[in-house]
């Protein structure tokens, strides 16, 4: 990469500072596909920031930060050492007791189940 003209750079970048710029460069919607630790980052930024956003949206509500969700449910038990979705999110603010999921839809991919709703 760096042949390429690319710096590369350790570490992980501010969330939210990443979503301010791409808001200000215009891009308004975005899909992440990630694994725990990115899809962790989007759910924490979204359970501190909602109720914060100047934006409303569907039906005056504050969408937050993420305002869908699609899990993929593999028939796979993972040992002690495999990574889950999540260790360390704390929903429970008095603002944010929980992630309620609206509108959950369902569909089954051969042995897969595919979850997908609004946030």
């Amino acid at each position: 990469m760096e042949s390429s003209g690319c710096e590369e750079l350790s570490g992980r970048p501010i969330l939210g500072a990443v979503l301010k710029r791409l808001s200000r460069l215009g891009i308004k919607s975005l899909m992440v596909e990630g694994g725990s630790s990115v899809i962790q980052s989007f759910l924490r930024t979204h359970s501190e920031n909602k109720g914060t956003s100047t934006e409303k949206k569907h039906g005056g509500e504050d969408s937050g930060v993420v305002d869908k969700i699609v899990v993929t449910i593999s028939p796979k038990i993972v040992g002690m050492e495999g990574l889950g979705f999540s260790d360390s999110i704390n929903f429970s603010s008095s603002s944010a007791p929980s992630l309620n999921l609206k509108t959950p839809v369902y569909q089954q991919f051969g042995s897969d189940i595919v979850m997908a709703a609004r946030i």
